[in-house]
């Protein structure tokens, strides 16, 4: 086979199957700060310092606090695992409403003298940092699972391109 024939092959095949395939599970970062993922989601920051997901030929919209969730969601809705998807959207928002309780609580302490008022803010305080740590835990889990499986699928289709590319 001639070396024109050989460039020819792996040209075509980069352009259409890897392409395809790679861009199935490829996460990309654009010019404008925004990233595609899958080839179906993409992520943009907002003006309030969330993360808006939105999927290609659908009107729908998710809003995260941590673009760490965003991509964790992205691949748990990619995976059709709906339940899981559903949690992460209510512990990323539960999250952040405990954040601001938590601030709001340290106000309160600063700015109380009473010693009473003093108490049950800071009682409140260590309940929501327990709440708070409780739901980081359940969330880690889904972003090392999330991970895992990206792990994974990215060396699947690094064996399947090598594969096809040592067949030309």
């Amino acid at each position: 086979m001639t070396s024109n024939k050989i460039i020819e092959k792996v040209t075509k095949f980069l352009t259409n199957e890897f392409t395809q395939t790679v861009g199935n599970i490829a996460i990309f970062k654009n010019d404008d700060g925004s990233y595609e993922l899958f080839d179906r989601y993409i992520i943009s920051e907002t003006k309030n310092d969330t993360f808006a997901v939105s999927i290609r030929n659908s009107h729908t919209i998710k809003v995260f606090n941590s673009l760490k969730n965003a991509v964790t969601w992205c691949t748990f809705e990619k995976r059709n695992k709906f339940y899981q998807s559903t949690r992460i959207e209510q512990l990323d928002t539960a999250i952040g409403s405990i954040n601001v309780s938590i601030n709001i609580h340290q106000t309160l302490i600063k700015k109380s003298k009473e010693l009473d008022k003093k108490m049950i803010y800071i009682a409140k305080l260590n309940e929501e940092r327990l709440r708070r740590k409780s739901m980081a835990t359940e969330m880690n889990s889904y972003i090392v699972e999330s991970k895992y499986w990206q792990t994974k699928k990215f060396a699947q289709t690094e064996q399947n391109v090598y594969g096809k590319i040592n067949t030309l």
